[in-house]
């Protein structure tokens, strides 16, 4: 009876050693999967944080253009209204030639 004791005592500390260490090898793939994950949340993150300043910076040229081409439709009013001043005096100084 105590060899059938020590026998089964034996394998049942074998059996302990076995889940011990298939215990550890899950944890060591645990962690290892854990660390893999937060090195693709940070990657998503700062490519998330790209994408985010390159909008910001897209916006912020194309708000600087669009008041370019304010300041060009504003500037070609101005001309357009200076011509018309212009061709209004010499058809005034023509009219007031052929009255001489």
């Amino acid at each position: 009876k105590e060899a059938e004791a020590r026998s089964a005592l034996d394998e049942s500390s074998a059996s302990a050693q076995d889940a011990a260490r298939e215990l550890r090898a899950a944890k060591a793939e645990a962690e290892e999967a854990t660390a893999a994950a937060a090195q693709r949340e940070r990657s998503l993150q700062e490519a998330l944080d790209r994408g985010v300043a390159q909008g910001k910076q897209a916006r912020e040229e194309e708000a600087g253009a669009a008041a370019g081409r304010s300041q060009g439709a504003e500037a070609a009013g101005a001309r357009i209204a200076a011509l018309t001043a212009e061709a209004n005096a010499a058809r005034a100084a023509a009219m007031q030639a052929k009255k001489a």
